[in-house]
């Protein structure tokens, strides 16, 4: 290694020390909430708030208790005010205020009727509270060049918070996050740790796989990467989280990747494709998704698949799938099933579509066939 080298990793490593920072702030927190909308709606909510940008989605039931709907929200914040919207929906469906123990405001439904509602902060047994952390740091190749490549990383991890009734399920769920989020190998066990080793070893790969352009100035690129997290179901003892990834080290364009895990807070355990579905469901399975997928792309029956743009004439169950609180969910990768230019193509399957399919044996049938 010749000295302009030595001296720019030595630099190198000195900006990474200073601009790395896991932030804690009143303004970067999980919330589940629960209250009612009027009289008649009684709402379930999950909201990952990261500064100025809120997240998570919501379950709304009739009075009579039937599950009607779940529905993605996402929207900005300003100190407490949030705007938020539905997936689908152009104008604001709630107008609110937002902390980690209220959520309280003003819906206005699809028929743009305003209600007012108070929703607070519950975890009752079968569910979990969660602490946030967040990582933001960029760094330049050659610290000395003002035209330099950059590498940049931005980290949202959600873990359980302190104090959880039942130590062994919080350390099962925390290891479950700690190889989904940061894959294996990773030492420390502390979330802050965690988000800073991999910070470490981030810019320990792009210094590497860079090391020629320091030292012929030849061809680089800027590198990136996010990970976030988000908590599709948190009840009745099933816990679903989701990971949304983006990485770009190069070429026409980055890749993102969005994957799930699923946990019984009974015990802590994995909750898997096996686990969920009875042996032999494949074939009806892909009979469902593919008629969903032609239902939501509006391909006719006799059109294939193919012609429509996807890679395959029929689509096979996978095993990356999430559960809320009215079905079943798929989500099949780009490339997976149909080019880049697709994106993620999600199918979801609501309970009484798959109802028979599913093991009596799994918690997740409870949520199909409640204990009165």
């Amino acid at each position: 290694m010749n000295n302009r080298i030595l001296f720019g990793f030595i630099a190198f490593l000195f900006s990474v020390s200073l601009q790395a920072q896991v932030q804690h702030s009143p303004q970067l927190f999980y919330g589940r909430y629960e209250g009612s909308i009027g009289d008649q709606l009684t709402l379930s909510v999950n909201l990952i708030r990261s500064f100025n940008q809120v997240s998570g989605n919501f379950q709304y039931e009739t009075s009579g208790k039937k599950l009607i709907e779940t529905l993605t929200l996402s929207g900005q914040a300003k100190n407490d005010s949030t705007y938020l919207k539905e997936f689908g929906r152009k104008t604001t469906a709630f107008n609110s205020i937002l902390t980690s123990e209220q959520f309280s405001g003003v819906w206005t439904n699809s028929e743009e009727q305003s209600i007012g509602f108070v929703l607070k902060a519950k975890y009752p047994q079968g569910s979990m509270a969660f602490d946030v952390s967040f990582l933001h740091s960029e760094t330049m190749l050659d610290p000395k060049d003002k035209n330099s490549p950059t590498a940049h990383i931005e980290l949202t991890l959600i873990y359980p918070k302190t104090g959880y009734a039942y130590p062994t399920v919080a350390d099962s769920v925390l290891k479950t996050i700690k190889s989904s989020f940061f894959g294996e190998g990773l030492v420390p066990s502390v979330p802050d740790s965690m988000l800073m080793a991999f910070e470490k070893e981030f810019y320990k790969n792009y210094r590497e796989q860079n090391a020629q352009w320091l030292e012929t100035g030849g061809h680089s690129f800027s590198w990136e990467k996010q990970i976030g997290m988000g908590v599709t179901y948190n009840s009745n003892n099933v816990l679903c989280l989701e990971f949304e990834r983006y990485a770009y080290t190069g070429g026409a364009h980055g890749m993102s990747n969005t994957s799930y895990r699923i946990v019984n807070l009974k015990d802590g355990t994995p909750i898997t494709y096996q686990d969920v579905f009875m042996e032999g469901a494949d074939t009806l399975l892909s009979q469902l998704l593919t008629k969903e997928l032609r239902n939501d792309f509006e391909i006719p029956d006799d059109t294939l698949l193919k012609k429509a743009g996807f890679f395959v004439d029929r689509i096979l169950p996978n095993h990356n799938l999430y559960i809320n609180g009215n079905g079943i969910g798929f989500v099949y990768n780009s490339y997976e099933i149909a080019p880049y230019s697709f994106g993620a193509t999600h199918i979801f399957l609501e309970f009484k579509q798959v109802d028979l399919l599913i093991k009596p044996t799994s918690p997740v049938y409870r949520l199909v066939h409640p204990v009165l």
